[in-house]
């Protein structure tokens, strides 16, 4: 989780670091999003802390999962908040900054916004979106109450009280919650969200690797990217480190988290995503087809290599060019360790002898010689 959402004051330097420049890549800037995907891709980062959070939380609980229309999309929503805010008035903006003024409509007024955002859509996402004493599963973009106000009968009587119901709109949660909820849209005749985000999860692993490397080689470590021993074998690892008293085998893992990743149901899904890509294992229940040579099989083979045996490596271009290499006189005197990288780790430390690291927690043993994982 820490990986994910920092959440310590004390890491938060490190924590910007690895998010910043290790899990950096070419994104759509949010001013020319156009569609579903180009959301998403603005804003990653950002969705996922939000999908991990909220799906994590026992007091946010099944109210997460909580479906829209599957025809709704980002920026029906957008449009629907945009409508609310303006229809503030220049008095409660000013109320709002100044006293944390909760900015309350008549029903009519939201009604107006959300058939004019949603259009026929509106009576079923009203349910999603309002919630009330008696629609406890809506997500909480507004809230309607039961309150008491004065009127007027007329001019000679005294004013009276009477029993209305107001919504209350608290303009910067809704707006945070739009991110939570994207993960969970259908978008119509776009691709799911889920998709998208599993897709840009996807792309990210290349940029993820390569962003490693160039920290390691500006370290002044020797370091190889993508390395493969032969053409018809090439027993590829993503990284291989050489350090002064042993030799890292990196393979490189970045992830979308599971739902509900503090929970059984979550973790046995991580747990098994690794068990399928490290190990070439599946469970005999498991629809899902093993992933490649074990982990641990593949540096087997890189060990038995004698010096001068020769390898091949990425340079750690875009263009992925390539470079020659032969095995040093000392490779079989130098201890080796397994380790795979990732934003999100396993419940399991070691198995089999591969160790599991966040890229958070190997940056701090790489930057400060913090070796508080190793446990």
């Amino acid at each position: 989780m820490k990986s994910i959402v920092c959440g310590d004051p004390d890491t938060y330097e490190d924590f910007t670091f690895v998010v910043d420049t290790l899990r950096s890549t070419d994104k759509t800037d949010p001013e020319n999003v156009e569609n579903s995907w180009d959301f998403a891709d603005a804003w990653y980062h950002y969705i996922l802390q939000l999908r991990l959070l909220a799906s994590s939380d026992q007091m946010v609980g099944n109210v997460y999962y909580t479906r829209l229309p599957e025809e709704v999309t980002i920026f029906h929503i957008e449009e629907f908040l945009d409508r609310l805010d303006s229809r503030i008035t220049d008095k409660q903006h000013q109320e709002l900054q100044e006293n944390s003024y909760l900015n309350m409509k008549e029903i009519q007024e939201v009604e107006q916004c959300g058939r004019a955002a949603f259009g026929d859509l509106w009576d079923d996402v009203w349910d999603s979106l309002v919630l009330s004493e008696h629609n406890l599963g809506a997500h909480p973009f507004l809230v309607a109450v039961d309150v008491e106000e004065e009127y007027e009968p007329n001019r000679n009587l005294p004013p009276r009280k009477r029993e209305t119901t107001k919504v209350v709109y608290p303009r910067f949660f809704a707006q945070t919650l739009k991110f939570q909820l994207f993960p969970l849209l259908k978008n119509g005749d776009e691709p799911r969200s889920h998709t998208i985000l599993s897709q840009l999860t996807a792309e990210r692993g290349e940029s993820y690797e390569r962003n490693m490397y160039e920290y390691l080689d500006k370290s002044g470590l020797e370091c190889y990217q993508g390395a493969e021993v032969t053409k018809s074998n090439p027993n590829e690892i993503d990284l291989i480190v050489e350090l002064p008293e042993k030799i890292l085998f990196i393979e490189m893992k970045y992830l979308m988290p599971p739902a509900k990743i503090n929970e059984r149901e979550g973790i046995m899904e991580l747990n098994e995503k690794f068990d399928r890509t490290i190990f070439n294992e599946v469970s005999e229940d498991s629809d899902r087809e093993p992933e490649g040579k074990p982990f641990p099989e593949k540096v087997g083979t890189w060990m038995d290599l004698a010096p001068g045996d020769r390898f091949v490596s990425r340079d750690g271009s875009e263009n992925n060019n390539r470079n020659k290499h032969k095995i040093s006189e000392d490779w079989n005197n130098l201890e080796s360790e397994m380790i795979v990288l990732s934003n999100v780790v396993p419940s399991y430390p070691v198995k089999e002898g591969v160790r599991f690291l966040t890229d958070l927690e190997f940056y701090q043993w790489m930057e400060h010689g913090d070796k508080s994982a190793f446990y």
